[in-house]
């Protein structure tokens, strides 16, 4: 099983995203990020159907450091349930692993 984990997150603006990304570097819990602007969402809150713009931010690191990582996003997140999915990665490139391992 690998001990690399893909944190999905979304943002309510790019200038949130990049200052989570930030706080998680400057934490040491993240080995990299990817923001991607202007993602369309949708979504159910509270019986009713939302369309909002949103950044998702994708962070790269280790399962062992999750619930800390989550934990800083949920302290420094505008939204009061910000979504923070931790995805597995079974197989990945294993230069880009030395990589992870090496950044973290």
């Amino acid at each position: 099983m690998s001990q690399f984990q893909l944190i999905y997150l979304t943002c309510s603006t790019n200038a949130e995203a990049k200052a989570l990304c930030q706080k998680a570097f400057d934490a040491g819990l993240i080995a990299c990020a990817n923001i991607i602007k202007e993602s369309e969402s949708m979504y159910l809150w509270q019986g009713e159907l939302k369309t909002e713009n949103e950044t998702v931010v994708i962070m790269k690191t280790l399962k062992s450091n999750f619930d800390k990582l989550k934990s800083l996003i949920e302290s420094n997140h505008s939204y009061d349930c910000p979504c923070i999915l931790g995805i597995d990665v079974s197989n990945l490139n294993p230069k880009f692993a030395e990589f992870l391992k090496s950044s973290l």
